[in-house]
């Protein structure tokens, strides 16, 4: 069995902050909330990547699926953010 490994938190997190990650993961150029991580050459290893930091960031787990069943970076940040709230 994995064991589960806690993050804790290394500051406030919001959407520009979430969207930041993805672009620092992709280095695609700046994103905004309505633009698709698959159409900037998202793959899944990245996805991992950029939830690892999420997970970093928030002390919260992040699975990759959040991200890759996302439409939207916005709408994963939103996601991101449903988790953090609820602890």
């Amino acid at each position: 069995m994995a064991e589960q490994i806690s993050h804790q938190p290394t500051g406030p997190v919001d959407t520009a902050r979430v969207i930041g990650i993805v672009e620092s993961v992709l280095r695609s150029g700046p994103l905004t909330a309505g633009d698709s991580f698959h159409a900037h050459g998202g793959s899944s290893l990245q996805a991992m990547r950029i939830c690892l930091r999420v997970e970093q960031a928030t002390g919260v787990v992040t699975p990759p699926e959040l991200l890759l069943d996302s439409d939207t970076v916005g709408e994963f940040a939103e996601a991101v953010l449903a988790r953090v709230a609820a602890g």
